[in-house]
């Protein structure tokens, strides 16, 4: 088997691989995952690749005849393919997709939608809407990653533009209207002074253009864990008070974001095999595998239960049962 991985350490390297995590996953998607997927992640279970592109024969977002890639996830919640769930529902791609690269923008997929068995792969383009095969295996799919010695992959997207505060702020009094959008986008994502960013977004919640106004209404959905209720409640009147059909919507989807109840998360949790929630500063993840129900952070189980319903009311987070807390935690 080809080897892909990066020997620096970095965020998508998770926990060794065991055959009985394999397996789990495989019963949780209820399909049969590639072996060759299997023989690299026994060797390391996800993480950065030695490779920056694989060639495609349809233009995309990255150039003509490639798509960057850096990394492959791994089998685990957070930056492994177990998080599945929450990006296919919050990107609204189709299910039957099971994505191994990538972030909300574009992915690389294994795509089960005709079969449970043999997928093919595909890369998936959210921002255009465009799903195109790439490989008509994970094997082939190995086999021809390659680096791409073309500039453009360093210069011709703004994923790889390192964007700070003092930017946006540069590209706000610009009124850079293309670029103030990836900023965001960009910044979103990093560890920031949260309260500056949402007043950020407050402002731009009423701007002038309506691509604007849409990129911030869907930034605000995907971090409104993340903001003051104060500073929320104001963007989520802005956006109800929106012309624009599309950004109202997102009002709605916030505010059902922050009615997430209990029986919300025991619901999606037993539907999807995993459910997040964040309460006082950390993220939570309801989760099953290895047979047993568990309550976790980042990496930790805390708490391991028979079942669904045990966890829901036995499991404690800092000494308190959940439903105790629950007027405090937010969706994620």
């Amino acid at each position: 088997m080809i080897n892909v991985w990066d020997k620096d350490n970095d965020e998508f390297k998770l926990q060794p691989l065991t055959d009985e995590i394999f397996k789990e996953a495989e019963e949780t998607f209820e399909v049969k995952l590639p072996e060759s997927y299997y023989a690299i992640l026994n060797k390391q279970n996800g993480g950065n690749i030695i490779y920056n592109a694989f060639p495609s024969a349809t233009p995309t977002a990255w150039g003509e005849t490639f798509i960057a890639i850096d990394h492959i996830r791994g089998i685990g919640i957070e930056n492994g393919i177990l998080n599945n769930a929450y990006f296919i529902k919050e990107w609204d791609m189709p299910e039957g997709l099971i994505l191994f690269s990538g972030d909300g923008h574009s992915w690389f997929a294994f795509d089960y939608r005709a079969a449970n068995i043999n997928p093919t792969i595909v890369y998936v383009d959210n921002e255009i809407e465009q799903i195109i095969q790439v490989a008509g295996s994970f094997e082939e799919f190995l086999t021809n990653l390659y680096n791409e010695e073309s500039t453009d992959i360093d210069e011709g997207d703004y994923a790889e533009k390192d964007y700070s505060e003092e930017d946006l702020l540069g590209l706000i009094k610009q009124n850079n209207i293309e670029e103030i959008s990836m900023a965001l986008i960009q910044i979103s994502e990093k560890d920031i002074d949260e309260k500056w960013f949402s007043n950020q977004l407050l402002q731009l919640s009423t701007h002038p253009s309506v691509f604007i106004r849409m990129e911030v209404a869907g930034i605000v959905h995907n971090i409104s864990y993340r903001v003051e209720d104060e500073i929320l409640n104001r963007m989520i009147k802005n956006f109800e008070d929106d012309k624009e059909a599309d950004v109202q919507l997102y009002a709605d989807m916030i505010k059902e974001n922050m009615n997430f109840t209990l029986e919300q998360l025991k619901q999606e949790a037993k539907q999807t095999g995993t459910a997040s929630f964040f309460y006082d500063g950390v993220i939570y993840h309801v989760n099953k595998h290895s047979g047993l129900w568990h309550l976790s952070d980042y990496q930790t189980d805390f708490h391991s239960y028979q079942s669904l319903d045990e966890l829901i009311g036995q499991a404690t987070v800092k000494g308190e049962k959940l439903e105790d807390i629950w007027s405090q935690a937010k969706k994620v």
